[in-house]
């Protein structure tokens, strides 16, 4: 499907704001101490580069950045397949993707349901399980949810 800038919705790229929202969310992970041990992104393009830009501001080796195809069209149980199939040498790692897909998996995968998952917003799950094999639904927690800035009602942005 094409949208009225004649790309197909894979091939949007990330606007300035995004790209001004995803560095500010690599630094509040790095200085929150909640560095991803990987990231696994949609191929998507605003995708990609978000993943991109939060590896940049937190350090990520490239090599621990990597796309995978299921996430682009993923519902909440092909996003617990992709993370089940992560190694456990990762330890941590994030999934950048899409909604509703990813609210839908914060949510079957965790007992405390959250509203709303806005653009590059993070949310940190902890999961009880040994391996990445083990998780399943309701076998999480949310540790952390961080949010870019909200508009003000100028337009502007709130620090």
């Amino acid at each position: 499907m094409k949208g009225d800038d004649g790309l197909r919705d894979f091939d949007r790229p990330l606007d300035g704001q995004g790209k001004k929202d995803a560095a500010r969310m690599g630094r509040e992970l790095a200085r929150r101490g909640l560095c991803p041990g990987a990231i696994v992104t949609s191929p998507a393009v605003r995708a990609l580069a978000t993943a991109e830009l939060i590896a940049a501001e937190t350090g990520l080796p490239e090599d621990r950045l990597s796309t995978d195809e299921r996430i682009y069209h993923a519902d909440a149980g092909a996003l617990f397949d992709v993370a089940a199939g992560f190694p456990d040498e990762w330890g941590n790692a994030a999934i950048v993707g899409h909604n509703p897909a990813l609210l839908d998996f914060i949510n079957a995968a965790g007992r405390e349901p959250i509203a709303e998952l806005p653009a590059c917003a993070v949310v940190r799950l902890e999961f009880g399980a040994g391996s990445w094999s083990e998780i399943s639904p309701l076998s999480g927690r949310v540790t952390a949810l961080l949010r870019p800035a909200l508009p003000t009602p100028q337009g502007g942005r709130h620090p």
